[in-house]
């Protein structure tokens, strides 16, 4: 509850799920405590691995009423922050001066 308490409007959140079968079921579950109660439930986009873990962690959030997107396979989510923001369609913030 704090952190969905401190949580500006969200528009959209990116997960990048790893390869470990309990840190997905973990991460699945507090996404959806975090999101559960707002007004509007942000898109929620799957990068990080594809195939089965990133299947594993799409269908929990289907059984918490979120949908999640996987990001294209060629857009890297660790080289890439740029491309991978234009891809979720969000912006980066200008850096400071």
């Amino acid at each position: 509850a704090g952190v969905r308490n401190s949580m500006p409007a969200v528009d959209a959140i990116v997960l990048l799920a790893g390869n470990r079968p309990a840190a997905i079921v973990e991460l699945a579950q507090n996404i959806a405590k975090a999101v559960k109660g707002l007004d509007r439930t942000p898109a929620v986009w799957l990068a990080g691995v594809s195939g089965e873990p990133a299947a594993a962690c799409a269908r929990l959030l289907d059984q918490f009423g979120i949908a999640a997107h996987a990001v294209p396979e060629h857009v890297s989510a660790y080289k890439d922050l740029q491309d991978l923001l234009e891809t979720v369609g969000l912006r980066a913030l200008p850096q400071a001066a």
